[in-house]
């Protein structure tokens, strides 16, 4: 898991994604991590994210998982205290994937998922999601979803900043 401010994502080494999402990696040759992060469709894609955009951010809307391509290691790019990693037996790991896999809406060539937009980072890409975003459904509660999904005890009722999420993983985290 990794945080920035106040927001939350999920990574994975791109080599070692496991289950069908691996198919997301050959959209980024040369990656060593892919980071998957969940955000309001509306607000991602707008031009300027102040005003309307950012107040439209309270009400229901379909949602973007954001893609990015990391040349180097995430505490590298992000720093020690933004990320947490877990070591996962082979079936959580998996059911963490599973649930990014299913937050995202399917091609109709075989599944692999087309990008709906570029990113804003280099080596970066918006994918259509099949989840809602809402002012009580933000990215930090799927990310919690997609922790709890994998075995870790993290619940995802009323989360909604990136301490909820961290401070749930107390303990868990390799720099607690």
């Amino acid at each position: 898991m990794l945080r920035r401010g106040w927001h939350t994502d999920i990574a994975f080494p791109a080599d070692g994604i496991p289950g069908p999402l691996a198919g997301i990696a050959r959209d980024f040759p040369g990656a060593q991590y892919l980071v998957f992060g969940f955000g309001d469709r509306r607000y991602q894609v707008a031009e300027h994210k102040a005003g309307s955009a950012a107040l439209a951010l309270i009400w229901p809307e379909r949602g973007l998982i954001l893609v990015s391509a990391l040349k180097n290691k995430p505490e590298e790019a992000f720093g020690v205290g933004n990320t947490g990693w877990f070591d996962l037996p082979e079936s959580q790991g998996r059911a963490v994937a599973d649930f990014v896999w299913q937050s995202l809406e399917q091609g109709t060539d075989g599944g692999v998922p087309h990008p709906y937009a570029d990113g804003p980072y280099a080596d970066s890409r918006f994918y259509p999601s099949t989840r809602v975003y809402a002012g009580v459904r933000t990215c930090n509660t799927w990310t919690a979803e997609a922790l709890h999904g994998g075995g870790l005890p993290v619940q995802s009722f009323g989360v909604m900043s990136s301490e909820q999420v961290w401070m749930q993983l107390e303990g868990l985290r390799p720099d607690s």
